[in-house]
């Protein structure tokens, strides 16, 4: 008996002939691969703490106070800016009563803000103090003032200083704490 031997796969793929059957050299299966990107930005408030300091002399009246320094450090996988902002445009007095307006007119405060120690590679816009905006939300227009721009995207943190202070303090005041909160915001450019 005498007979012919076939061999048949299903498959697509690469063939050869041979005598009475079909050799196949290779086979496909594709797989559809997307990816998603949502860009990230992750701020630190690395030293964030209540800075307060006391005025009480013609000098520190005159002058303003150095309040201290706020520090932080971003990374963001794009470029980004970064923002101060105050949250009201009065310091609210402890204990009730009246509070001081936020400015620079007569009965008004300033609240300054100085960058130092800048290592985002950001450009510092704050290299001297600088008066700080109010803020009233979360974009570039709206954050408050601008105290580094164009800093490069980067998967590690980079940090930098916020050295706040006031201006001239205005006369007339009642004794007491007055207080306001500076919002810190990096935002993707």
């Amino acid at each position: 008996m005498f007979g012919a031997i076939f061999a048949a796969n299903a498959q697509g793929g690469s063939s050869e002939s041979c005598t009475g059957c079909t050799a196949l050299s290779y086979d496909l299966c594709t797989t559809h691969v997307t990816v998603s990107l949502a860009n990230s930005l992750d701020m630190n408030c690395d030293n964030c703490n209540d800075l307060q300091a006391c005025a009480n002399s013609i000098s520190e009246w005159s002058n303003g106070l150095s309040l201290g320094s706020a520090s932080f450090s971003v990374a963001s996988t794009k470029n980004y800016s970064v923002y101060a902002g105050l949250s009201s445009g009065t310091m609210s007095k402890s204990g009730g009563g009246t509070g001081i307006g936020i400015g620079s007119g007569s009965n008004q405060i300033q609240i300054k803000g100085k960058v130092s120690a800048n290592n985002t590679g950001g450009s510092n816009m704050a290299s001297s103090a600088t008066a700080l905006a109010v803020r009233s939300g979360n974009t570039q227009s709206t954050a408050g003032t601008k105290i580094i721009g164009a800093a490069p995207a980067s998967l590690t943190q980079k940090s930098a200083n916020l050295q706040i202070s006031t201006g001239t303090l205005p006369l007339n005041m009642s004794n007491g704490d007055y207080s306001v909160d500076v919002v810190i915001a990096a935002i993707q450019d």
